[in-house]
């Protein structure tokens, strides 16, 4: 047996352990709601589909080494997964797939191939702390709500080649200070608001982030009550920039050769 068909074993309580070395795939919501599953060894899957895990009792899991795609609420509401180890080959996760998860940290692996993570994938993982893509240099997007909700978030390296952070992708997540990369086009509404305790906002290196073409959106750091500190590329110090940013009542401080800081009045 190469796959396992839709629903198989769905809401299968008496399940606590399966080996599937040899599966190829996992189709729709074969797991889905085994809630005393807690232990699975994958070996050759390349497949995972959607609600697949969804609100199963696993608390770890060692993604296969041919595994590329991870679907829609694949492990959504795994409230007990406290560790999932990327695989090198993993090219996309879709919707909501570790979404109310119990993550501890997301570290993608020394020659990812990832390349797509969407909307929401990891929202509402509230005891993520750690989030480390910079071997993840094929991923260029953040999507909307990706971390969203993700309030124990302090510690973020973004992918190195990022252009778009998208609508709410940080919204109301727990980092305390966040320096943006170079590469960096886009910034959309919301990305980053409503971080309380977020203090310092570096964008020093987005000198091709512009307003024009919607390259900033509306309310970035608003609702953000104790950032003190952001520094911007000199090109980027305008009223109108600072508004989009949601950085009214901020003034400028200090004047250098290639970057301009702001602190709150």
């Amino acid at each position: 047996m190469n796959h396992i068909k839709k629903f198989t074993f769905c809401d299968c309580r008496s399940l606590v352990n399966i080996s599937l070395e040899h599966v190829v795939r996992i189709n729709e919501g074969a797991f889905a709601d085994c809630v005393n599953l807690t232990e699975v060894q994958l070996g050759r899957l390349q497949s995972i589909g959607p609600y697949a895990f969804t609100k199963t009792g696993l608390t770890r899991v060692s993604l296969g080494g041919g595994l590329v795609d991870i679907g829609e609420q694949a492990f959504c509401g795994c409230i007990a997964l406290t560790q999932v180890d990327l695989s090198v080959s993993l090219r996309s996760i879709q919707e909501f797939a570790f979404s109310e998860c119990g993550l501890l940290e997301l570290e993608a692996p020394p020659g990812a191939a990832l390349d797509i993570i969407e909307q929401s994938a990891f929202e509402a993982c509230e005891a993520l702390a750690t989030v480390d893509l910079r071997n993840a240099v094929l991923l260029e997007r953040m999507t909307d709500s990706v971390f969203m909700d993700c309030r124990a978030l302090t510690t973020l390296h973004l992918p190195p080649n990022l252009r778009r952070i998208d609508h709410a992708a940080f919204n109301q997540s727990g980092l305390v200070s966040v320096e943006l990369p170079a590469s960096l086009k886009r910034l959309g509404h919301r990305a980053f608001a409503n971080c309380t305790d977020l203090k310092r906002a570096d964008l020093s290196k987005c000198t091709r982030l512009r307003l024009a073409r919607a390259g900033v959106g509306k309310g970035v750091f608003v609702g953000c009550d104790q950032l003190s500190e952001v520094v911007l590329p000199r090109g980027m110090g305008s009223t109108e920039h600072l508004h989009a940013l949601g950085l009214n009542g901020f003034t400028l401080s200090h004047r250098g050769e290639s970057d301009l800081v702001f602190q709150r009045k």
